[in-house]
């Protein structure tokens, strides 16, 4: 289990030559699986689209840093739908009100946790 806020701002880097390819800026979270789709590592620009590691691309999760295996596994956000759909809503999880069944107010989201095999969100 590892939280979320944890791994902003790690490096990301290949395992094939132990490069650091890019840093970690933010996780997409797919709501209908309740689980981490990708890394953001560049929120692209004007003219360019934003980068993302799937998941699925991910060797590791390290203390310090995220291993994939190498810089291809890098993906554009328009080459990957489901991800660019949800870039595309310009949603943050993060500061969201937490509500009971019945309206009572419960606080904020300031993290999250998440398995590191799977992505599933746990808390």
């Amino acid at each position: 289990m590892r939280k979320g806020k944890a791994i902003l701002g790690n490096d990301v880097l290949g395992k094939q030559d132990g490069r650091k390819i890019d840093t970690v800026k933010d996780l997409i979270i797919d709501p209908e699986r309740r689980a981490i789709a990708a890394l953001l590592v560049d929120e692209g620009g004007f003219l360019s689209s934003s980068k993302v590691v799937p998941i699925d691309a991910i060797e590791s999760f390290g203390k310090d840093a995220v291993v994939i295996t190498n810089a291809s596994t890098v993906l554009s956000a328009s080459d990957y739908p489901k991800v660019a759909a949800i870039v595309g809503r310009n949603e943050s999880l993060i500061g969201k009100r937490v509500f009971t069944e019945t309206g009572q107010q419960h606080g904020t989201i300031s993290d999250i946790y998440f398995e590191e095999e799977t992505g599933a969100v746990i808390g």
